[in-house]
Order: C-alpha cells, then structure tokens, then sequence
C-alpha cells in the first residue's frame, strides 16, 4: 500500500481556489500572446510585411477569452464534483488532457465560426487540438509546479514547526569507506552536513563549538545507505544533512534551501530529492499524517 501511494502522490493544492483562477488566466493569456508573436510568422502563412490591426488583435483575443471561459467552466464547474481522482498524479495528467482537450474544441469551434465553417472536418479538428495541446501544455506545467513547489516549501516549513524529535541525538554514527582506516564515529547531534568533493566526502560536524572537517574516502550513496532510520538524508546529488539540524528552509518556486545550525552556507534542496527529504522530517519528527501546505 505505502509503495502505491509513493508512485501516486497527493497534489491537495489543485483544489485551492488560487490554483485555479491562475490556471485559467495563465492559459488565456500564454494561449493569445502565443498567437501574436506566431501565427503572422508561421511556416505556412509567413508574411513580413503582416501588420497588427485591432480587427486582428481583437480577433486573436477572442480565442484567449475562449480558452480562459472554457478552463474556468472546467475548474470550477467540474473539477469540483471529482475532487479525489483529481488530485493524484494520474489525476493530474488525465485533467491536464481534458483542459487540452476542452480548450482546443471551444477554440476550433470559434475558428470555424469566425471562418464560415470553412474548415470543418474531423482530420482538421484532431489536428487544431493537437496544436492546441503543444500550445497550452507550457502554461499548465508551469502553473502546476510553481503551486507544487510552494506546497512543498509550506509542507517543510509546517514539518520544521512542529517540534520534537523521534530520534535520539546523542546516539553514535559511524562514516565508514571501504578500507579499514576511511571510518569516523560522531555522535548524530554533532553531524552537520557532508559534501561530496570527487573520490572523498567532507563530513562537517561540531566538536565542542567549534566547526569540524572531515574528509572520508566513501560515496555519498554509500554513506546515505549506511546511516538511512538514522535522521540522515540525501537532499541534493551533492549534500548529506543531519534533519535534526534543519532550522528552516528558504527559497521559493524551484530553488528552495535549507538552513543548518551552526552552518554560515545554506544546503539546496535538489527537486528529485524534496519528496525524499520532507518524508524524512516527517518521520524524524515522530509526524505520521501529511501536514497541509
């Protein structure tokens, strides 16, 4: 059940208010200044000498204000009555479809109608949704991992309020490499943070109040292997860090960091990791239910 759930995470925010308001501007919008700038300059109708009359700029308009109504009507109308299959993954990518879907008919409609039913087909009509598609898919993406990584900075930030630990502070980590001698043993609360440096790992750590280097010959994969249960986790191809010693995270959209004490640089948290990481914490703080963004 817990593997399903990891392949179908939960995007509650699709369901904010917000979230679909920006959704249905940002695809009128995208959709119509798309037109502009292309369509007078388009492989099959180029034509330099184009001019940007109003009959035109209030033509183009009229398929940004029927992308917007149509997305609108979808997200506020229908999405609420399928509130949960929405808000997984799979969710996410059916809806993305449907909008496409939606937009590019109301569009291909008012095409014709502008036009005189000149070009009414179905080749024609699968053809202008699937240049539709290529069209609005760049303001869904974009709107739909902007809400998720200021979810994701709300999750961490309610995680690192929450207080208390699960994990006892003062027990004993051992950094070991393959040979004999590449081997250090830090008390966890100690630990900071290790980064990678080519064939070694900089392990710093705190001794008395003083900060501390350590190079060990090891992989970051190995060593985030070794100590995994133990409020150690990977949160960039580069950076181990102690979860204990998270103080808060900073950023916004996609570059988000995390702050550790005792630590004057800041650790980036990469986006392959961040799903990883707040698990972490969650599990670190004794949290079992998700907290809200």
């Amino acid at each position: 059940m817990r593997q399903k759930q990891a392949m179908h995470p939960e995007y509650p925010f699709v369901l904010d208010t917000d979230y679909r308001l920006v959704q249905s501007v940002s695809t009128a919008v995208f959709f119509v200044l798309f037109l502009l700038v292309f369509l007078p300059f388009g492989v099959s109708n180029y034509n330099p000498e184009h001019e940007y009359t109003l009959e035109f700029l209030l033509a183009m308009s009229l398929f940004g204000l029927s992308t917007g109504v149509t997305v609108l009507a979808s997200e506020f109308l229908l999405k609420p009555k399928i509130p949960g299959p929405v808000v997984t993954l799979r969710g996410v990518i059916l809806w993305s479809a449907w909008t496409c879907l939606a937009a590019g008919l109301a569009n291909y409609l008012l095409y014709n109608v502008m036009g005189e039913w000149h070009d009414l087909g179905l080749l024609s009509a699968v053809l202008f949704v699937a240049n539709c598609t290529a069209v609005l898919i760049f303001p869904l993406l974009g709107t739909f991992f902007f809400f998720r990584y200021r979810d994701l900075q709300s999750n961490f930030e309610a995680v690192l309020d929450s207080g208390g630990t699960g994990i006892d502070s003062d027990q004993l980590v051992t950094f070991a490499g393959p040979g004999s001698g590449d081997r250090i043993v830090l008390r966890l609360n100690d630990f900071l943070y290790g980064q990678a440096q080519d064939n070694y790992v900089a392990l710093h750590y705190l001794e008395g109040d003083t900060l501390r280097q350590h190079l060990l010959r090891a992989t970051l994969t190995s060593l985030a292997k070794d100590t995994a249960g133990m409020g150690i986790e990977r949160c960039h191809r580069s950076y181990l860090v102690n979860l204990g010693r998270i103080t808060c995270v900073r950023g916004s959209g996609s570059s988000l960091y995390l702050s550790v004490e005792g630590v004057p640089e800041q650790i980036p948290i990469s986006r392959s990791y961040r799903e990883r990481v707040l698990a972490g914490l969650r599990a670190h703080r004794g949290l079992t239910a998700d907290i809200p963004g």
